[in-house]
């Protein structure tokens, strides 16, 4: 059963102490680092137009695996990573599939596709097609996977396929995985509720 870690990674590298098996088969011998991804929030700035902006830098987790679990979750990790680019490809093949499944439905209401939309729908077809079986690898091949970072916190969320390294993982960090440290806020206290309530008591008023 997967589990998923909360743990503190306060500067600026993703170092853990790691169990020294491979999170997959448990093998001991011939451990290489298997790469993940993860995007996080560096700092904010005004830009020359006034608007803020916020600079997102990839760092990468290494994560001692055999060589072949190592190579699968490589590959799996870069396709499900949390960075801007590999969003926008998800993105993009989730919405050649939902073109798809519109241009079949007009094609069922109109008695068959336009001489336009043949090529249009075979395009569509091959990029979600490729894209959801890619997923689909994915998430079967995954073993270890930056979830990414809670908002306004420097603490990742690592998905784990399997609990008992997960909690071997924990137990080899003790202080960066205690809830003291990685435990959200309750939401009453966020301040931005403070500043959306005076706002809206402010428009109130103003009524």
């Amino acid at each position: 059963m997967s589990e998923i870690v909360r743990v503190a990674a306060v500067g600026s590298t993703l170092d853990f102490t790691w169990p020294r098996r491979c999170p997959r088969c448990g093998a001991r011998d011939l451990l290489v680092p298997a790469t993940c991804r993860v995007a996080r929030d560096r700092f904010g700035r005004f830009g020359l137009r006034g608007a803020y902006e916020t600079r997102v830098r990839m760092e990468e987790m290494r994560v001692p695996m055999c060589q072949r679990h190592a190579d699968a979750n490589d590959i799996a990790s870069m396709i499900l990573e949390s960075g801007p680019v590999m969003t926008a490809v998800r993105a993009v093949a989730i919405l050649a599939a939902c073109k798809v499944a519109n241009l079949s439905y007009q094609a069922v209401r109109h008695g068959g596709l336009r001489k336009g939309d043949v090529l249009l729908w075979i395009l569509c077809a091959a990029v979600g097609l490729t894209g959801i079986a890619a997923l689909r690898w994915a998430h079967r091949h995954v073993t270890v996977r930056a979830l990414g970072f809670v908002r306004d916190m420097n603490v990742l969320r690592i998905w784990f396929f399997d609990e008992r390294y997960a909690e071997d993982f924990i137990a080899a960090n003790p202080v960066d995985t205690d809830p003291a440290v990685t435990t959200s806020a309750p939401w009453y206290e966020d301040i931005r509720l403070l500043w959306v309530g005076m706002l809206l008591v402010g428009l109130w008023l103003m009524r």
